[in-house]
């Protein structure tokens, strides 16, 4: 899950009063206060890409007709191995649907990739927030009377007990909670208080810029119920892990009707959810592995969302009359490394391998053209002056000559061997691999195509020194960015070349400890020195914070802790009678503001 950047406007004001009006309001005051958030995704549009002028999703504006009552069924080749946002990397689409947050962004109407940060954001769970004129004190005022899946009302103690949690993963469960802590600087569950029943005060170390952001984020944003949570620990799991990797609870716009692992999900209407009357009432997910199958159902009418499908298959969709997603998508294909395993661990080996992607054939033959080169770890839609194309372009060129040169001089002068795994529900990481594999041979490498299930390849980046005795191999990662800001994706780059982060590190909590196994310490400190540096610019648009990431980009550019290959864009056919359609920065489809138009 990766980051752009998007900047914070200087005029710091109160939400529009349509949007006060429409959603109940965001109350915000204080010297300094803010509402302004920025989203990246697909446009919020209509089957043909016209920009949707509808009435806000469940009502019907005057002269409409009445909203169509009929179940959404999605095929897809898996479903997500945990339902727990801290702890599984595949549960983003359900914890977006599933869960309810402080504040949401407002897709109504307005194309959501931007930089601008005025009114895109309106509350879901909170009523009013205040910050003061520092910026590091958010007072929020809940709604009232709000009913969780299970029917409790939320107070703030779902609130304390939500970033507890959190705080609670980034110290005990690895990655996915160092996360949490990056994104919402919360690293100590003391900073989150309850002033009464429906106020909370969070109170920050340093005045962050894009705070805001990550209120709106599922995998810091989403808000429990504590009561449900509670009644499902036990002494050896106080924080619920095992019961929550197959049930749901909280307040989102849908609930989990049933869950059956590798086979099925139904979700069905949250009745009591606060923004307005979902129009799908509900939604059958149904696991297809092969995509093949997947295009006949949908062709057929037997489903009408079919996900992960190779791009001649949407081609022939669309000729047959079905609809695509009108997206300029942030998904993104890169290689995984595990930095302890031979012979990943040799930073030259990494770097060979960059010289052995065949980029340009990936593109005209798995994604036909509809895809682009991706230099750098940083997406930049509207122009965002930070992919820094020039610290990474040398490495992403394919030359099979540089890479034998590389893995001699990293002591292989016969060349390697090694497994390259993909994720088997994913058809085009099997192509790509295809010609991955014939380019490296003439790069000195001797590469093995596996695939694997999407729970294997969890498995491995958990955990790969044990996978298979040997250690598990590199493999393909399919990613969407996430949209926070530009800290929260630079600061994602080490972990790729480290295990932890120190406790008074800028980029993590107090359980972490900054070890490098690839980097100098000359380059540790540069990285660390620039991040610091912008962080505490206080403007991340300033020449001081541009030249922080640079620095701290610079530093770890040379370790080649991952390979960046391509943008694509999201690979789902859907029924042409579905309008509302839209990408979410959180990884996600809002199906809650989907509807049917006959």
């Amino acid at each position: 899950m990766r980051t752009t950047h998007s900047r914070e406007s200087e005029d710091q004001s109160t939400l529009s009063r349509r949007d006060f009006l429409k959603y109940g309001g965001v109350a915000v005051g204080g010297a300094a206060a803010t509402a302004a958030l920025a989203a990246c995704g697909d446009s919020d549009s209509d089957g043909d890409g016209a920009p949707a002028t509808t009435a806000a999703p469940g009502t019907t504006a005057p002269g409409e007709p009445a909203a169509i009552d009929r179940d959404l069924i999605v095929a897809q080749p898996d479903l997500w191995t945990s339902l727990d946002h801290l702890f599984d990397r595949t549960s983003q689409e359900s914890t977006a649907n599933l869960g309810g947050r402080l504040f949401v962004y407002d897709y109504d109407g307005v194309n959501p990739i931007i930089t601008d940060l005025e009114n895109t954001l309106v509350g879901e769970l909170a009523e009013g927030l205040e910050i003061n004129a520092d910026k590091t004190q958010y007072t929020i005022t809940l709604k009232q009377g709000v009913l969780s899946h299970h029917g409790n009302e939320m107070t703030s103690e779902d609130v304390v007990y939500s970033y507890a949690r959190g705080v609670a993963a980034d110290r005990s469960f690895g990655l996915d909670g160092f996360l949490h802590s990056i994104a919402s600087q919360i690293t100590d569950a003391e900073q989150v208080k309850a002033l009464d029943d429906y106020t909370v005060q969070i109170t920050l170390e340093r005045p962050f810029p894009t705070f805001l952001h990550h209120f709106a984020l599922p995998f810091t944003g989403n808000i429990h119920d504590s009561e449900t949570m509670r009644e499902n620990s036990t002494n050896d799991d106080p924080w619920s892990e095992e019961w929550k990797k197959n049930n749901t609870e909280g307040f989102g716009p849908y609930m989990l009707e049933d869950f059956t692992q590798g086979t099925e999900a139904i979700w069905v209407a949250n009745p009591n959810y606060v923004l307005y009357d979902v129009p799908i009432k509900r939604v059958i997910w149904r696991v297809v592995p092969v995509s093949a199958t997947r295009l006949s159902l949908i062709e057929s009418g037997d489903v009408h969302v079919a996900n992960a499908m190779l791009v001649r298959e949407q081609v022939q969709a669309q000729q047959a009359g079905l609809s695509l997603p009108n997206a300029v998508s942030s998904f993104s294909q890169w290689t995984w490394y595990p930095l302890d395993v031979p012979p990943w661990s040799h930073p030259l080996v990494r770097r060979a391998y960059t010289h052995v992607i065949p980029y340009d054939d990936i593109i005209d033959i798995v994604y036909q053209g509809k895809a682009r080169r991706e230099f750098g770890p940083v997406w930049e839609p509207g122009g965002v002056p930070y992919a820094h194309t020039e610290l990474f372009e040398r490495y992403y060129r394919t030359d099979p000559d540089e890479s034998r040169r590389l893995l001699e001089e990293a002591g292989f002068p016969d060349g390697v061997s090694s497994e390259l795994w993909y994720n088997e529900t994913i058809p085009d990481q099997e192509e790509m691999c295809v010609l991955i594999r014939d380019t490296a041979a003439e790069g000195g490498w001797d590469l093995s195509i596996v695939g694997k299930t999407t729970a294997a390849i969890q498995e491995a980046r958990i955990d790969p020194l044990t996978v298979g005795g040997a250690g598990a191999p590199a493999n393909l990662f399919k990613d969407q960015i996430i949209v926070p800001d530009i800290f929260y994706q630079v600061a994602l780059l080490p972990p790729f070349g480290a295990r932890f982060c120190t406790p008074d590190s800028v980029i993590g909590g107090a359980s972490c400890e900054l070890v490098f196994d690839d980097f100098t310490e000359e380059q540790i400190l540069l990285y660390e020195e620039g991040l610091r540096n912008a962080l505490e610019s206080g403007d991340w648009d300033s020449p001081a914070a541009t030249a922080g990431w640079e620095q701290s980009l610079r530093a770890v550019a040379d370790g080649s802790p991952l390979s960046f290959y391509l943008w694509f864009d999201p690979a789902s056919i859907h029924d042409p009678r579905l309008t509302g359609w839209e990408y979410r920065i959180e990884n996600a489809t809002d199906y809650s503001r989907l509807s049917w138009t006959s």
